[in-house]
This record gives structure tokens, sequence and C-alpha cells, in this order.
């Protein structure tokens, strides 16, 4: 019974637009679920046994990065598609949890700004770089996650380094 009252929740925060998420965004609708405590929040979110929190958001991403030639130059073709998943405990906590999209969806634009910008010379360089975006941008969206995480939440402890202190 309990299951069947989490799906209808889930069925129906489903069809709620998450905020910002307009058609050319990289970061595509969502959905959000209902959990019916901190237990079953445990399921869901990778939390410490000590931590007390009221919903969280997973996220799956699809990256890709090719090259394409734009008059003399090389430039990198960039399609980034992250979907949220919501947990939830306590439905009023929605709004904290968009915030945090919100911010992923701006270092997300960001990012693929920096990657626009750039031309190269060769289509050999254009590709490794394209590989080696490719093959971080897992760790990336994880430090983004970590950049908001320390933003909306002051007694957080940073897990990974930031970009900057990353060995090259």
């Amino acid at each position: 019974m309990l299951h069947s009252a989490i799906l209808v929740l889930t069925l129906v925060l489903a069809a709620l637009p998450l905020s910002g998420a307009e058609k050319d965004s990289p970061i595509i609708k969502g959905r959000v679920t209902i959990v019916p405590n901190i237990g079953a929040l445990r399921e869901f979110c990778t939390m410490d046994k000590n931590d007390y929190i009221f919903g969280c958001t997973a996220f799956q991403e699809l990256f890709s990065c090719s090259c394409r030639q734009v008059l003399d130059k090389y430039r990198l073709d960039v399609s980034v598609r992250v979907t949220p998943s919501i947990y939830l405990w306590k439905l009023q906590y929605l709004g904290h949890e968009n915030d945090h999209i919100g911010d992923i969806r701006v270092a997300i634009l960001r990012y693929m700004h920096d990657l626009d910008e750039r031309g190269y010379a060769s289509l050999e360089e254009c590709s490794q770089v394209a590989r080696r975006e490719t093959a971080g941008f897992h760790y990336l969206l994880d430090t983004f996650k970590e950049d908001s995480s320390v933003k909306r939440h002051p007694s957080y402890r940073r897990r990974l380094p930031r970009l900057a202190e990353r060995a090259p």
C-alpha cells in the first residue's frame, strides 16, 4: 500500500516542471519521488550514518563531444543532457533541491560556453581534447554537485578536490 502511495505521488509530481528547465537547457525534466521516512531516503541518497536530510537529487548524464570544422579551425561540438531524480522525505524541500539543480545548470552552461569558445588548428588536436572532455565529464559533474553542496550547506565537508586542486 505504501509503495503505491509513493508511486502515485511520483507520477503526479513528475508532471510538475522543475524551475528553469527551459527547452535548450542541459538539464532536462526529471522525476520527483516522495519517500515515507529517512530510512527510505537512505536507499536513494548517499549520506553518512549521522546525516539528517530531507531530500537529495541524483543525476544521470549523457555527454558527447566531437569535432567539426568551422572555416580554418576545428571546434568542439558538445551535447550535454542531465536528468535529475529528486527524492524527498519532506515535500517542502523541493525548492531547495531545485536550487541545487539550478547551480548545476549554471555550471554546465559556463562549461559548455568555455568549450564552445575554443578553436583548434588540427582535427587531431581537437579530437584529443574531445576524448579528454568525454572521459572527464562524470568527474566534472561530481565537482559541480560538490560546489553546490558547499554553497548551500555551510557545514558540508567537501569530498572531492576542486577542479583547480586536481593534478594535471
